[in-house]
């Protein structure tokens, strides 16, 4: 169990449209979380991998202003 924002949850849970909306409002796709994992990770751990293409799309891109 880690702590981390509500990516984190969207991403373990494959929540592929609450990642988008998240990621559009500015969520940071790059923050660790208490044991020090990306969203990505934690996405890839749960087999969701068009979600975690998502994220490392994300992690390249600038945040939306």
């Amino acid at each position: 169990f880690s702590l981390g924002t509500l990516l984190y949850r969207a991403a373990e849970f494959g929540k592929v449209d609450i990642v988008k909306y998240l990621l559009e409002a500015g969520a940071d796709p790059l923050k660790l979380d208490t044991k020090g994992k990306t969203p990505r990770h934690w996405a890839e751990t749960s087999n969701f991998i068009e979600l975690a293409l998502i994220l490392k799309e994300a992690e390249v891109r600038p945040p939306s202003c």
